[in-house]
C-alpha cells in the first residue's frame, strides 16, 4: 500500500497527474486531531485503480484510527473476491462491513465521517474511459473541478435534511437544534454504535466519467467546507499556480484565515 502527503509519487497512467494533502489541528479551537486520510495507487485486479479518502472523526480517535486502513482493506478484498459486482455495491458493502468491524471491536461512543473516491479505467461502449466513484457518509465532501466550475460528487448527511429528519423520526429518534438527539451534528457515520438506530452508515454513492476539462478532485472535511463553498474552492484551485501539494496547503491556510473552528484536512488530486 502506498500512502503519502507529498506529490512525489508515480501514478497509474491516465488516472492521476499529481496529488497533495495538508492538514491542521487548528489548536486555537481544538485540542486533538481527529482527522485521517489515505491515498493508495495500483489498486484493483489490473493494478490501475486509485483509492483515496478523508475521514473526520468525532468523540475521540478510536473509530477514525480503525477506519483509516480497514475501509480500504475491506474494499480491496471485495474487489478481488467479487470482480463482476458493481462498484456501487462493493463500496456500500465495504462501508457496512467496516461499520460492523467497529461494532465487533466495541467502538461504541465515537465515530467518523468518510469521503471516499475510487477511480479505475473501464471499457464502456467499446472504448476505455476513466470512472470516478464517490462514496460518503456524513459531511466530509468530494468535489470535482471542471473548467473552473464545481460539481459535487458527495452528499452532506446533515440532520437538517428533510429526508434525514424523516428517517430519524421514523426510527424513533429526534433532531434537536440541528443535531441527532441534540448531540451529533451528522446524521450518518461509521461507528457511533450507541446511536446506530438513528446514525446509520449507509453511504451516498455516485459515479462520473472523466471528461475533457475535468482537472481536479478535492476531498476535505467540514473544517474546510464550513467556511469555503464549492464554487470558491473551484476558483481557488483553478487559478492556483503551484502543484497539488501547495494548493492543499494554501487551502488549509485560507480556511484558517476565514475562521474555521475545526480540524482541517484537504486533499487535492489532479486528474
Amino acid at each position: 500500500m502506498a500512502e503519502s502527503s507529498t506529490s512525489s509519487q508515480s501514478y497509474p497512467k491516465s488516472l492521476i497527474k499529481d496529488y497533495g494533502f495538508s492538514d491542521d489541528m487548528n489548536p486555537r479551537f481544538r485540542k486533538t486531531m481527529e482527522d485521517a486520510h489515505i491515498f493508495v495507487n495500483n489498486v484493483g485486479p489490473d493494478g490501475r485503480g486509485v483509492f483515496f479518502a478523508v475521514y473526520d472523526g468525532h468523540g475521540g480517535t478510536e473509530a477514525v484510527t480503525v477506519v483509516k486502513d480497514a475501509l480500504y482493506q475491506i474494499f480491496s478484498d471485495l474487489l478481488r473476491k467479487k470482480p463482476h459486482e458493481s462498484i456501487h455495491h462493493l463500496l456500500a458493502e465495504a462501508f457496512a462491513l467496516t461499520d460492523k468491524k467497529l461494532e465487533d471491536d466495541h467502538v461504541d461512543n465515537d465515530g467518523t465521517t468518510a469521503a471516499v473516491i475510487y477511480m479505475q479505467p473501464e471499457i464502456r461502449d467499446g472504448k476505455e474511459v476513466v470512472m470516478i466513484y464517490s462514496a460518503n457518509c456524513g459531511d466530509a465532501r468530494s468535489v470535482l473541478i471542471s473548467g473552473g466550475q464545481s460539481h459535487r460528487l458527495s452528499l452532506d448527511h446533515k440532520p437538517t435534511l428533510p429526508t434525514e429528519i424523516e428517517r430519524i423520526e421514523e426510527a424513533g429518534g429526534l433532531v434537536v437544534l440541528g443535531r441527532v438527539s441534540g448531540v451529533l451534528a451528522v446524521s450518518r457515520a461509521l461507528g457511533d454504535h450507541v446511536m446506530k438506530q438513528f446514525v446509520i452508515s449507509d453511504p451516498f454513492v455516485s459515479e462520473a466519467e472523466v471528461k475533457e476539462g475535468d482537472a481536479h478532485i478535492v476531498v476535505a472535511c467540514d473544517g474546510l467546507w464550513d467556511v469555503v463553498s464549492d464554487e470558491t474552492a473551484a476558483g481557488f484551485i483553478s487559478s492556483a499556480k503551484g502543484n497539488c501539494q501547495s494548493i492543499a496547503e494554501n487551502l488549509v491556510k485560507y480556511a484558517l484565515d476565514l475562521g474555521s473552528t475545526d480540524n482541517i484536512s484537504v486533499m487535492v488530486v489532479a486528474i
